[in-house]
């Protein structure tokens, strides 16, 4: 349902900006009629957009949480819609990460817990940049990639779907 608000917002001409698991708010839980232990009642859950504060037309800035920022937004491409796209699947990894293991770290919550915002949003580019290649996408060649090689972040030889699939992610 979440993805129908982004698609009204689309629709348009606009594009949500603040896509994040804060922002998706769900009612239809049945508060009265909670299922005993020995009864499973079924809920007709509902999945609403917050902060519609942020929706505007497609630009360029740093809107976006750090954690759910798209290549585009960090390496300063014009925004389309493709951002929220990008920030929701952000948010199916949280909850693919979350059905494996609930105590885990979101994607990139692991680097960007310490630091100035600068930093973490550095350290992110940092991660995008080795985990989805994007030196080597077409779209992104005439981006400067250096400030990635400037950043301490350890990446090692791993991806973060690597990460998914190691933990028992393959077959959600």
């Amino acid at each position: 349902m979440a993805l129908w608000g982004l698609r009204e917002v689309h629709n348009e001409g606009l594009v949500y900006y603040d896509f994040k698991m804060e922002n998706i708010l769900l009612t239809g839980f049945d508060n009265e009629n909670a299922p005993s232990d020995d009864e499973s009642v079924p809920l007709m859950l509902y999945a609403k957009l917050a902060d519609l504060g942020s929706v505007m037309a497609p630009s360029r800035g740093e809107v976006t949480s750090i954690a759910y920022r798209s290549p585009e937004v960090y390496f300063n491409k014009p925004w389309t819609s493709a951002i929220d796209i990008w920030a929701w699947g952000i948010a199916c990894f949280h909850l693919l990460q979350a059905r494996i293991n609930f105590s885990s770290h979101g994607v990139y919550d692991c680097i960007i817990k310490d630091g100035m915002l600068e930093q973490k949003a550095n350290a992110v580019r940092t991660v995008q940049c080795h985990d989805f290649n994007v030196r080597s996408n077409e779209y992104f060649q005439n981006c400067n990639c250096s400030i990635c090689d400037k950043v301490n972040v350890d990446l090692g030889d791993e991806r973060w779907t690597d990460r998914l699939v190691a933990q028992g992610g393959s077959g959600v």
